[in-house]
């Protein structure tokens, strides 16, 4: 991971719902400075936030919908009032499959890169440059 200082300055601009229904869909946002190193792409993953590290039972469940983004440059750049720029990833329609208590995971990558060995070009790495972690939440049946 890159270091700290270069790392992406994320943050989630529309977080889960405190609460939620198991199945229904919900939005999250995430919004960093567009001058920032923010890399390419992200992807969401479910985590549990189970009391008991050996309650298997949140293994089972599935996270479902929009769940990987690019980065997007914010509508009017010139509404923001600091003259900052933002971009932001939007994932939709965000769906849990069994009540509990979890959070979401944002891994955030940079661009595929091709390397070389000085012969040819070796296979396209991905830098992981950040995980971005919600506040717990509640999915209730």
């Amino acid at each position: 991971m890159p270091p700290l200082s270069r790392a992406p300055r994320a943050t989630f601009s529309q977080p889960p719902p405190s609460r939620v229904k198991v199945g229904v869909g919900f939005r999250i946002k995430i919004r960093a400075p567009a001058e920032d190193e923010n890399g390419s792409f992200a992807m969401v993953s479910l985590g549990s936030a189970s009391s008991n590290p050996f309650d298997a039972s949140d293994t089972t469940a599935r996270i479902d919908g929009k769940l990987l983004g690019s980065w997007q440059t914010e509508g009017n750049l010139s509404s923001h009032s600091d003259g900052r720029h933002f971009e932001s990833i939007e994932f939709n329609s965000v769906k849990i499959s069994k009540a509990g208590r979890y959070y979401l995971s944002v891994r955030i990558f940079g661009a595929p890169t091709h390397g070389w060995d000085g012969k040819a070009r070796t296979r396209p790495s991905i830098e992981h440059l950040r995980d971005l972690d919600s506040d717990v939440f509640y999915v209730e049946d």
